[in-house]
């Protein structure tokens, strides 16, 4: 073979080396652009998934309220008493039990008191008329207490708060519950509205015994009241408190209803 045919000969291998190249570079970079445009598409694809994965799950978590209350609103104004204030307004001071005199001083201690009246109270003591009869278990006379001085009774063990001292008999012994408790019940008298027989809506007082949630419990006829709930009272009732036996019968010498 000449020497201009070799030469041309290493030319062509020299050419086709650099075409295989050139193509097979060509193509890598349209793989890499077709790869790499494929991916950001894949990416641009996923992004759009999880913003709108994002919007449903805020949609779906957002508060059905119209109105979004801030975080830490400011606190209103609030004029009723708190509950410091309520619990000293029950507090009373009475002599104390059991404690010796300090020179010409007797002792005294704080008693605070289990009932506070409602806001629908009488304005006023009742007309006369109401009372409780008691019939006492020992068979003694009956006594008549009188309720038209004030719109609140408290019954209860205790001489130095209650209104209607109960008598609970000798002390019981250490551990067992008392026959009755010192702040027992209340007799309570409460505005209550009502139709009259010509369609009109008038305004009166009426009586209502709430038990204080107390270990043996208050009887209405019989049957225990639920605790700490008011039940109207009517002429003729027996009330029982506790354990004791003693009979208190309601009175109202007027049941004229408008």
């Amino acid at each position: 073979m000449g020497r201009h045919e070799h030469r041309d000969h290493r030319d062509d291998r020299r050419d086709n080396r650099k075409d295989y190249r050139d193509d097979r570079y060509s193509s890598e970079r349209r793989d890499y652009r077709d790869d790499h445009r494929d991916d950001r598409r894949d990416n641009r694809r996923s992004s759009r998934r999880e913003d709108h994965k994002d919007r449903d799950y805020r949609d779906n978590h957002r508060s059905r309220s119209p109105r979004q209350s801030p975080e830490h609103s400011p606190e209103r104004p609030n004029y009723h008493r708190s509950g410091l204030l309520a619990l000293e307004r029950n507090r009373v001071t009475v002599p104390a039990l059991d404690k010796p005199r300090r020179g010409n001083s007797a002792a005294v201690e704080t008693v605070v008191l289990k009932y506070h009246e409602p806001a629908d109270r009488a304005a006023s003591p009742p007309v006369p008329g109401y009372a409780l009869v008691l019939f006492p278990k020992s068979g003694d006379p009956s006594q008549t207490i009188r309720l038209n001085k004030q719109t609140a009774f408290l019954v209860g063990t205790d001489s130095r708060v209650a209104d209607i001292v109960l008598d609970a008999g000798p002390p019981v012994a250490e551990g067992k519950r008392p026959r009755a408790d010192a702040q027992h019940a209340v007799i309570q008298f409460r505005v209550k509205r009502r139709r009259n027989k010509q369609n009109q809506t008038i305004t009166e007082t009426v009586p209502y015994i709430i038990d204080l949630e107390s270990a043996r419990g208050t009887y209405l006829n019989g049957e225990e009241v639920p605790a700490a709930s008011y039940v109207e009272l009517r002429a003729q009732d027996v009330l029982e408190f506790g354990a004791l036996r003693d009979e208190y019968v309601f009175m109202f010498n007027d049941e004229k209803k408008l």
